[in-house]
């Protein structure tokens, strides 16, 4: 090969070099610069944080004052808010739990009742039922009238237009955690099935 045909193929292979070695540079300057990627979440992985504080005090069926925050850290605790208008006495969920309450409570488990209903409603509601509750019912009313259902609000269950209160069930360990999604506590999403599990004396998963 003479020199000037080597010259020519120097002239074709040097910017060839060049634009390959500026591409190679880009790629690894952007895989550097992209943030990793996501981790999935397990679809069995349930986000915990601590219970909502609720430093409001209430008042429960029987004229006592109960913090509910006062549990958190000592026991487990069942919390049901149940529907004001239909009373106590016909939910189903708080009926088999004071059924089964003598197990609940060997098994050093907490219930709290929650509602908007009145004390004198919820007094008229274990009349109704012809047994007392053995765990507070709880009257979701501040007391210096400043909010509608404060506790309800705090767990993401009151319903401004309606002005009333959605029915749910949460579990908060004896650590004071709580199951945490969208932002708020998420309730259970099979209240019947966890009722039975607790008076079987398990807790949920």
């Amino acid at each position: 090969m003479n020199a000037l045909a080597i010259a020519r193929r120097r002239i074709v292979i040097l910017p060839l070099a060049a634009v390959v070695i500026g591409a190679l540079t880009l790629y690894r300057l952007n895989r550097a610069e992209r943030p990793p990627a996501a981790v999935p979440k397990s679809a069995g992985t349930v986000e915990t944080r601590p219970a909502p504080l609720l430093a409001i005090p209430l008042a429960d069926q029987h004229k006592n004052i109960v913090k509910l925050e006062r549990y958190y850290g000592r026991a487990s605790i069942v919390i049901v808010f149940f529907d004001a208008e239909a009373g106590a006495d016909r939910d189903p969920y708080l009926t088999r739990l004071r059924d089964c309450f003598e197990q609940l409570d060997d098994d050093g488990i907490e219930i709290v009742a929650i509602s908007t209903a009145s004390r004198f409603q919820n007094q008229q509601a274990e009349e109704r039922a012809g047994k007392p509750f053995p765990f507070p019912l709880l009257s979701d009313i501040h007391p210096e009238g400043l909010s509608p259902a404060p506790i309800a609000i705090q767990f993401g269950l009151f319903d401004t237009a309606s002005q009333t209160t959605k029915t749910a069930v949460y579990l908060v360990d004896r650590a004071g955690q709580i199951a945490w999604d969208e932002g708020r506590p998420r309730p259970v999403r099979d209240p019947a099935a966890a009722v039975d599990a607790l008076c079987r004396g398990e807790w949920p998963q």
